[in-house]
């Protein structure tokens, strides 16, 4: 049995380290160059630790959360294929750098934004709505990088850990604070990740189930309110019709006993 396997985007704002986060993990190194406008996708397994010693596969995707306010037609790539992209995500991962708060504002709220518009309506495999009005959901973490500048005294700090971790809890997501040069701290993450999609496809699949369980009650009451509504109609038919009988046996009596 092949190893089961998730689509994860890494998005943020350009130069929030979303290449050395995804590098890390992949190939255990950092990246000599990147273009924010080119897709750059790998592979890696990841085993969990409560999940025994079964390995995921984890296809991750690095995304700048800018280009979503470029005009598209300055795009090399289709500007579909990024929407696509997140429309296919099982995950993601919310980048923003500690030493920005312009990068954790734009994160939180145009890059969630974006991320939501374009998740699927209807499950892929038949057709039946997702509950949600803004459709699947998805795993997601909110990930700070860039904490070594900060413990050395090179950068400081702009967002704090606790008002990241509200945020992100406000959602039911965690968060986390990454020196991205320290693989274990990216392997954390993203075990993280992998249980947040867990839960968020969890909750779909009881969303969809509970939503068509309403939906055969609520055609069952509307098939008996119609079965009662023709009972009505026949029972009101034959009322009537006694009740003219009755009228015209109440005519015919007295004509008889005039006869007599």
């Amino acid at each position: 049995m092949p190893p089961p396997h998730r689509s994860i985007v890494v998005l943020g704002e350009s130069a929030v380290g979303k290449t050395c986060f995804t590098d890390i993990f992949i190939q255990n190194t950092h990246f000599a160059f990147y273009d924010p406008t080119l897709l750059h996708t790998s592979c890696a397994a990841l085993t969990l630790d409560d999940d025994a010693n079964l390995p995921w596969d984890l296809y991750l995707t690095d995304i700048s959360s800018t280009i979503f306010r470029e005009d598209p037609r300055d795009l090399p790539l289709n500007f579909l294929t990024f929407k696509t992209l997140l429309e296919r995500a099982d995950g993601v991962v919310l980048l923003y750098d500690i030493t920005s708060l312009p990068s954790f504002t734009h994160v939180t709220t145009s890059g969630l934004a974006v991320v939501a518009a374009n998740r699927r309506a209807v499950r892929k495999e038949d057709g039946a709505a997702y509950p949600e009005a803004a459709g699947q959901r998805f795993g997601c973490v909110l990930v700070g990088t860039k904490a070594d500048l900060v413990e050395s005294g090179e950068g400081r700090r702009q967002v704090g850990m606790e008002d990241a971790r509200a945020w992100a809890l406000g959602k039911g997501w965690n968060a986390f604070e990454v020196d991205t040069k320290k693989r274990e701290q990216v392997v954390e993450v993203l075990r993280e990740v992998v249980r947040s999609v867990m839960r968020a496809e969890k909750l779909d699949r009881e969303g969809v189930e509970e939503a068509a369980i309403r939906t055969e009650e609520a055609e069952r009451m509307r098939l008996e309110n119609e079965e009662a509504k023709r009972e009505d109609t026949n029972n009101n038919k034959e009322r009537s019709m006694f009740a003219a009988l009755g009228d015209s046996v109440k005519r015919v009596i007295p004509k008889a006993k005039s006869g007599r």
